[in-house]
């Protein structure tokens, strides 16, 4: 391991109306920004003066392997920030790698898109983070079965990305968000989720086999259907909080084999026409008013 003295060798000091002032030389001539903000904050009192460009840095070293091969235009080992801008992501930098693990810093990536569907399919991807600005073609996460944490683009629309993924523990969804796809939740680890109130749209098998569901709020007052094993096989889901005030229409097998005696939240002045509708009248008795609704 580097010592101390490695790292500092290059650094000189200047002082500045007795404000001391830290010049990187010319002999360094790239940076990563996140460091030279940890500096700051080490060094408060410093006039932070850094010459070169600012790199990202990676920390799954298979994540920079990929992207330095792919986008290092200038041969200095890292990719920049102007390389990475505009990024087209083609199929086969990431889909079916076994040893990728984290990719937060896709969110650096301005303007970063693709044509091709499945681009990190049955890749071994754990946690990966967007940024408003990017976008993916449906089926981007399809078999990646260790997938656990995903933060979506802040203006995204529709979500088609992945479907069945076992591993997922978290997820925002942006408020931007109006269709979801089949079975996009389906399988997950996933004990809370809400469905943000611009989403009109809700394909079959969104929520079925989780498991360690336990709570679903859905704020949309759009959804007029709900798609087939919409919410089957959750043995363990306790409240169901609706904000749509029309009782949607109930696909096939919507609840079975789910927790029996889960509460379901309806706003006050629809009780009664979901206590009489088809598919919601078989739980007439677990049907209470919004405003008894208490968050836990």
């Amino acid at each position: 391991m580097r010592n101390y003295d490695y790292y500092y060798q290059y650094l000189i000091f200047y002082y500045k109306k007795e404000i001391p002032s830290l010049y990187i030389c010319e002999a360094l001539k790239r940076f990563y920004q996140d460091s030279v903000d940890a500096l700051k904050n080490i060094f408060n009192k410093l006039e932070l003066i850094v010459e070169g460009i600012a790199c990202i840095k990676f920390a799954d070293p298979e994540v920079k392997r990929i992207l330095v091969e792919q986008l290092d235009r200038d041969g200095n080992g890292e990719v920049n920030e102007n390389e990475s801008i505009n990024v087209f992501l083609q199929s086969g930098w990431f889909q079916g790698n076994q040893k990728i693990k984290t990719f937060r810093e896709m969110k650096r990536f301005k303007g970063l898109h693709s044509t091709h569907n499945y681009t990190f399919r049955n890749s071994t991807i754990e946690v990966i983070e967007f940024a408003a600005g990017q976008s993916l073609p449906g089926g981007a996460f399809y078999d990646c079965a260790y997938l656990r944490e995903i933060v979506l683009p802040a203006d995204m629309t529709d979500l088609n990305w992945f479907g069945a993924i076992p591993a997922l523990e978290h997820i925002d969804l942006p408020e931007t968000l109006e269709s979801i796809g089949a079975d996009i939740f389906a399988y997950s680890q996933l004990e809370e989720i809400i469905i943000p109130e611009r989403v009109s749209s809700m394909l079959g098998g969104a929520f079925r086999y989780c498991s360690k569901l336990k709570k679903l709020i859905i704020k949309t007052n759009l959804i007029t259907t709900f798609g087939g094993n919409f919410l089957a096989d959750c043995p363990n889901i306790e409240d169901f909080v609706l904000y749509t005030e029309t009782p949607p229409t109930l696909g096939w097998g919507s609840f079975d084999r789910t927790n029996s005696a889960m509460k379901i939240y309806v706003p006050d002045d629809s009780v009664l026409a979901y206590q009489a509708a088809n598919g919601w009248k078989n739980r007439a008795n677990y049907i209470y008013p919004l405003s008894s609704y208490e968050e836990s």
